[in-house]
Formats: structure tokens, C-alpha cells, sequence
């Protein structure tokens, strides 16, 4: 039977040999990766560095009863996604995954639409590049079908956000026309 070794790299406070790199710096970028990661802001019990000369490791324990490891896999900072590894309850889980579930066990339906509509692309029709062009139309199609979905009066109190975010005359009629109650 052949055996496989497998390593994997962490980032260790060592490895940073710039003027970034330090346990608060660290503490930082940990606290901007949770705030896009979590769906509500008091969601965080507490926070651990139980970092060793082996890697950078944070521990999250959230109110909700679940925990996070975050390991540190990339020398750049701010990279919610790329930068760090996240282990939920044990579990390997990548970013986006890690992030739907929360936002499904968290938020309503109400909550989520509310969350993502002000990234709706009015002008999707204009862009010129093929890969951009789809995914402002896969996100489009993914907003109008999560407004469709909602209840009528969550309809109604997401029409009400929805207009009053997009003031512009020009676009209430295409709101309107998107956005039916």
C-alpha cells in the first residue's frame, strides 16, 4: 500500500518579514474577514490566537453555538477567501460555502434579498466583456428570483427598500417593470 504525504502550508508570524505581519495586524485582518463572513455583527462570542511556530490559527466561538479555526494560507491581507482556511466545527469548508450556510440558518428570505439587491446591475445590457456580462445577468436572474420567491408582504417591504434606495426617476419605471408585487 502506498501512503501519501501531504503538506500543507501555513503562514507563521515568522514568514512575515515586512512591516505587516504582526499579532494585532493579524487580529485585524481576522476581524475584517469575519465581518463579510457572518451575517449579523453580534454574532461573535469570542476570539483566540492560538497561533504556534507552525502557523497562524484563530479560534472563533460564535453565540449560536458553532466554532471557526482560521489558518492563515496567504502572505496578502484583507482576502477574506484566498487568505485564510476555515475549518467550521471541525470541518473543512471553503469561503462561500462557510458564508450561504450561515446566511441560510441566520437570515430570512427577507434578510438575504435585502442584503444583496443594491448589487443589481440596471445596465447589464451595455457591458462589453462576455464573462462580466454573465455574471451581472446570473446575478440579476438570482435577484429577481429571490424577490419572487419572497411572501407578498415581504414583497412589499422589499419594494419599499428597493425604491428607496434607487431614487433615480429613470430607473423607478425599470424598478416597476422588475420588481412586481
Amino acid at each position: 500500500m502506498k501512503y501519501i504525504l501531504t503538506l500543507e502550508k501555513y503562514f507563521a508570524y515568522g514568514d512575515f518579514k515586512r512591516k505587516w505581519g504582526s499579532p494585532v495586524d493579524m487580529r485585524e485582518d481576522v476581524d475584517f474577514c469575519l465581518k463579510r463572513l457572518l451575517p449579523k455583527d453580534d454574532m461573535i462570542k469570542s476570539i483566540e490566537d492560538q497561533s504556534t511556530e507552525d502557523g497562524i490559527k484563530f479560534y472563533v466561538e460564535l453565540k449560536t453555538g458553532g466554532y471557526i479555526h482560521m489558518y492563515k494560507v496567504s502572505g496578502f491581507r484583507l482576502q477574506a477567501q484566498q487568505g485564510w482556511e476555515y475549518y467550521f466545527n471541525k470541518k473543512k469548508i471553503d469561503y462561500v460555502t462557510l458564508k450561504n450556510n450561515l446566511e441560510e440558518k441566520h437570515l430570512k428570505a427577507l434578510g438575504i434579498f435585502l442584503k444583496y439587491f443594491k448589487s443589481y446591475d440596471f445596465y447589464a445590457d451595455y457591458i462589453d466583456d462576455g464573462r462580466q456580462y454573465k455574471a451581472a445577468k446570473q446575478n440579476n436572474k438570482s435577484l429577481e428570483d429571490r424577490f419572487n420567491n419572497l411572501s407578498s408582504s415581504d414583497k412589499k417591504s422589499a419594494k419599499k427598500e428597493i425604491l428607496k434606495h434607487f431614487k433615480s426617476k429613470e430607473l423607478q419605471t425599470t424598478v416597476e417593470q422588475i420588481f412586481k408585487i
